[in-house]
């Protein structure tokens, strides 16, 4: 054993980090998802075209739906904005789920998956607005 001086912690810390360390990484990696199936949509790869071809409602809602990815993208990448754009998004992703279930007749494994991931994010933004905002 060594006869290290022990540091004395602040009340009410914990051996447990705080979760401030997951938000700005769990919002970059669900921008990069939006940006990269927006763009995928816009640029036409195969497997949306053909997607969206079994859906039914044309190819212009592939870019409608691109579009809208990137501006959620966006509104994910600013901390201001980032609540709006979980709803935006998470909005679009029950719809995605909805369309999987009852078009595709498939389980809504991704966009199950990206809607608790923004759900997830959006209250730990959230908590996290309201600790800020707490009076000591």
């Amino acid at each position: 054993m060594t006869n290290a001086p022990r540091v004395a912690r602040p009340a009410g810390a914990s051996g447990i980090r705080s979760p401030e360390w997951v938000i700005p990484r769990l919002r970059w990696v669900l921008v990069l998802i939006f940006v990269g199936a927006g763009l995928g949509k816009l640029a036409g790869v195969p497997p949306a075209v053909e997607l969206f071809a079994m859906v039914g409602l044309g190819q212009w809602f592939r870019y409608a739906v691109g579009l809208y990815e990137l501006a959620g993208a966006a509104l994910l990448a600013r901390p201001r904005t980032t609540v709006l754009g979980t709803v935006a998004l998470s909005a679009l992703m029950v719809g995605a789920g909805a369309t999987e279930v009852l078009i595709l007749e498939r389980p809504p494994l991704s966009s199950g998956a990206t809607l608790v991931a923004l759900v997830l994010l959006a209250a730990l933004v959230r908590a996290s607005d309201r600790r800020a905002t707490r009076f000591p």
